[in-house]
């Protein structure tokens, strides 16, 4: 056995007795306690602040912030917005209600992603979002040819359901090969 002492009790240890070593320092066994509740350390799972070693219990009791989603202590990483700490699973987007752990935005003062910030930002502005980059159209018209961007031979739809006829004009037969593209 090790020739050292308990660092709780200053004894020695032993000839058979078991040892508890934590980051190289030697306990007891029964020395080995939280040092709030003084309880032995369930499968050994401790947390140390400022050198003193908890059982969680007492670690989120004193120590741990609480979750401003959630109301369950946080343990391990944390975000924070506004003064409040929050889980990253319960850090989400006001809009939409996904996660943010990717960053985020303000939008009118509450945490949104990107995508959904934008989108409400083109709606206040009665514009239109870019569905591949997720900036705001400031042309006044759009014009493309369905043939460059989308295979039609295998491409079936509705054109009133995908086009809002009222601000998009365009003649079919002049952008869309009519023989391998089937229109309900």
């Amino acid at each position: 056995m090790t020739s050292s002492l308990c660092a709780i009790c200053r004894e020695g240890f032993g000839l058979n007795e078991s040892v508890v070593n934590a980051n190289g320092v030697h306990w007891h066994q029964q020395c080995f306690v939280c040092v709030q509740c003084l309880q032995p350390f369930p499968d050994g799972l401790f947390f140390e602040h400022e050198g003193r070693k908890y059982c969680q219990d007492d670690y989120e009791l004193l120590f741990a912030p609480i979750c401003s989603g959630c109301g369950q202590y946080i343990i391990g990483r944390i975000f924070t917005h506004k003064n409040s700490k929050w889980h990253p699973k319960c850090f989400t987007c006001y809009i939409c209600g996904d996660e943010l752990n990717g960053g985020f935005v303000k939008y009118q003062g509450n945490p949104t992603c990107k995508p959904c910030a934008g989108r409400a930002r083109a709606q206040a502005d009665s514009k239109y979002l870019c569905a591949r980059c997720n900036h705001i159209i400031d042309t006044e018209h759009l014009t493309f040819k369905v043939r460059d961007i989308i295979d039609t031979e295998h491409l079936t739809f509705k054109v009133r359901d995908i086009i809002d006829t009222e601000h998009l004009t365009f003649k079919v037969r002049d952008i869309i090969d009519t023989e391998h593209l089937t229109f309900k």
